[in-house]
This record gives structure tokens, sequence and C-alpha cells, in this order.
């Protein structure tokens, strides 16, 4: 039922290429510097509360949280944004949408330990799913959904939305940061590897593995302010 359900909302999709709430709501919302100007017609949207601002994978749809709902935008030419769909009745502070398909995921600040899958176009809801403290990020591509805890990752097949594995004890991430490959042959999660220095952990979200590189890799780190390198890591 969930894989049929998930089929209806990604069709038409164009590939790119083979839970304690925590008070201080700032550290997980992901608001953007972009030109709210180019929005046309939602003037409205910085007045009822601007929660969150994210594209989509292959840059083509803008997705937006506010304090009373999502709106999704399209992009039409190099500087204008034209609103596709509105959604109201929740606070919503996480919205992401897979490529250019139905498929949506979303947190309120309402249930902020609930991600709720959705078929946008159809007004339905796929599943839901809660975790034991408050989600603060979520990342998808057509292999994996990926939610982030301060101090857990969980591991989603997409297909059917069962967890295959779950990253527990990574240093404390309160902003939630992560990266995932919209590639979903190459499906690799980047998160912080440490809460004292830079270091980045990379994952296989496809194999379930963590040993990726063959040889070790040094990264260097620099204060962009200074132009001064902090730190190199093997």
């Amino acid at each position: 039922w969930y894989q049929r359900r998930v089929r209806e909302a990604v069709v038409s999709t164009q590939s790119t290429g083979s839970s304690g709430i925590n008070a201080e709501y700032g550290d997980s919302l992901h608001l953007s510097s972009m030109n709210l100007a180019l929005l046309q017609g939602s003037a409205d949207i910085v007045a009822n509360g601007l929660y969150f601002v994210t594209f989509n994978q292959d840059a083509t749809s803008l997705a937006v949280g506010t304090s009373t709902g999502y709106k999704l935008f399209t992009l039409n030419g190099h500087d204008r944004f034209d609103q596709t769909y509105e959604f109201t009745g929740e606070d919503v502070c996480i919205v992401e949408r897979l490529f250019s398909s139905s498929l949506i995921a979303m947190v309120s600040l309402s249930a902020p330990r609930k991600l709720k899958v959705c078929h946008f176009k159809k007004g339905t809801e796929i599943c839901n799913y809660c975790y034991p403290n408050t989600i603060l990020g979520v990342k998808l591509n057509r292999a994996r959904l990926l939610v982030v805890l301060e101090e857990i990752l969980y591991i989603h097949n997409i297909k059917d939305m069962k967890v295959l594995h779950t990253i527990r004890d990574t240093p404390p991430n309160p902003k939630g940061i992560i990266a995932l490959s919209i590639n979903s042959d190459n499906s690799y999660l980047a998160y912080p590897g440490s809460g004292q220095i830079g270091e980045v952990q990379v994952f296989d979200t496809l194999n379930l593995d963590r040993d990726l590189l063959s040889k070790k890799r040094v990264i260097l780190m620099y204060d962009l302010a200074r132009l001064q390198k902090i730190s190199s890591l093997l």
C-alpha cells in the first residue's frame, strides 16, 4: 500500500543522474537569505512568520514553511517564481520535496517529533513516524530519507519507509547539519564527526557502510574572513 502511494507521488520526476523538544526553535529552523521579492504575490510570507526555505534536489522548485503552513513555488526563467501549491493548517518548520514529484516530507512546530510524508497534489498523508526527540533536519533522494535528531540519524528506505539503519551517539548537532547526495546511485551522507574540530563523517546509505575511502584524504579548514588555515585533517 505504501509503495503504491509513493509511486503515485513520485511519477513524472526527471532523474538528475544516475525524539525531547528544544525550546530554542531558532536552532532548528532554516532561514534563507534569498530575495523574497522574487516570490510573486507572496508579500504575506514574512508577515505570517517565515520558518524554512529550501530548494528541491535539482533547484526547480522552492518550498517555504511558515507559521500557517507551507507553499511550493516553481522556478520559471531566471528571476521568477510562480506559486504552484499552498497548504494551510499547521506551523511548518521543515518541508522537503522529492525533485518535482508530489512527495513531501514535513515537520511542524506543534509536533516537532513527528515526520509526515504526504502526497500534496491529492492532499493525503501517506504515513507518519514519531521519533524520541525533536526533528532538526530531513533530507531525501530517490533511494533514502534521512531524519536528523541532535545525536541520532535515522536512515529510511524511501520505497517503504522502513528504518534501515540508525547512527546513534553522534557528536551533538543542535543545528541538524547534514548533506545527502541527490544521486541515489551514490547515496552518500555527510554529517559532523566531532564537536571540537572541523571533522566530517561520510556514510554510504545504500550499503550502510562507513568505510568509504580507500585512502586517507586531507581536509583543510580555513577562516574565510582572515584567509588563514585553521586545521588540517587526515
